[in-house]
């Protein structure tokens, strides 16, 4: 007869093992489930930004850039000036020690300023490397994308592309950038780089992260550019940089950087003292821009 093998039968868990295996039941269940909020958090963000900018007739835009693939939302009209909107940072990080795996905005500001602008030319909404892109889309993306590297090389290059495509679909012959938050820093990076550009606006614009990392005791954007080392470059064109006076996010002392290398250029510095950093700045927009912008 052939010898059997045989299985012991497992022994039941004491009690202290029991819990130990509910505890871990748990521990991972809890993870699926803030997995899953996670997703639909960036669903939601994809689906309301395309329903705010649908009611606003912007209509999707998709840039093929090296390395990234940017999306973005038009709004067709007349003029040789193109006026471009450069999202925020969007969700950079969940805690402060864990960043987000989608930089796609909960709350797209950038884009509510676009909606909010008067102009009668094209206005282009342009989101930043790796925001409500999914699939193949995301190709090139990483976490330094909207963190450390928020401020990128890569990053301009790409923004910088994507401007120039647009400006030739619609037959744009100039530029007017617009941006909130760390989209403020990219678009005066732009504005820097650019020939074409006759204005530069900013709305909580992080327009020296050196002073802004400094100030909330963060590590360093190591892998980014920094906006205000280029601020000579913008002296000729004119500018509107507002503010709020209760945000705590991007302080005034950041503004300050920027301006002190501009003595005597074309800025205009306005302060809104009862906002936020998240304003709700679209009610105040146009009105701001028929004031301040002079196009």
């Amino acid at each position: 007869m052939p010898p059997q093998t045989v299985f012991p039968l497992p022994l039941p868990p004491g009690p202290g093992a029991l819990g130990r295996r509910l505890g871990a039941l748990l521990c991972l269940g809890l993870l699926c489930l803030l997995c899953l909020c996670l997703l639909g958090a960036c669903a939601s963000g994809r689906q309301q930004a395309a329903q705010l900018a649908a009611a606003g007739g912007f209509r999707p835009m998709r840039f093929e850039t090296r390395p990234f693939v940017l999306l973005g939302w038009l709004k067709p009209g007349q003029g040789k000036v193109l006026y471009v909107y450069i999202e925020g940072d969007g969700r950079a990080w969940l805690r402060p020690n864990q960043p987000s795996s989608d930089p796609t905005p909960a709350n797209p500001v950038g884009l509510r300023l676009a909606l909010a602008d008067p102009a009668q030319g094209p206005v282009l909404y342009l989101a930043r490397p790796c925001q409500y892109t999914e699939g193949a889309d995301r190709r090139g993306c990483t976490v330094d994308d909207w963190t450390s590297a928020r401020f990128s090389e890569r990053a301009l290059a790409a923004l910088d592309d994507a401007v120039t495509q647009a400006m030739a679909r619609t037959r744009a012959d100039a530029v007017a950038l617009h941006g909130y938050s760390g989209g403020g820093g990219m678009a005066a990076l732009l504005a820097a780089r650019r020939g074409d550009v006759v204005f530069l606006a900013t709305v909580a614009g992080n327009l020296d992260h050196k002073v802004w990392t400094a100030h909330h005791k963060d590590s360093p954007l190591t892998g980014s550019l920094n906006p205000v080392d280029t601020a000579a470059a913008t002296r000729n064109i004119p500018q509107l940089h507002v503010i709020g006076g209760q945000d705590n996010v991007v302080i005034q002392t950041v503004l300050d950087s920027w301006c002190a290398r501009l003595p005597g250029a074309l800025v205009q510095r306005v302060s809104i003292p009862d906002a936020a950093h998240g304003g709700p700045w679209e009610t105040r927009w146009a009105d701001l821009l028929k004031r301040h912008r002079g196009l």
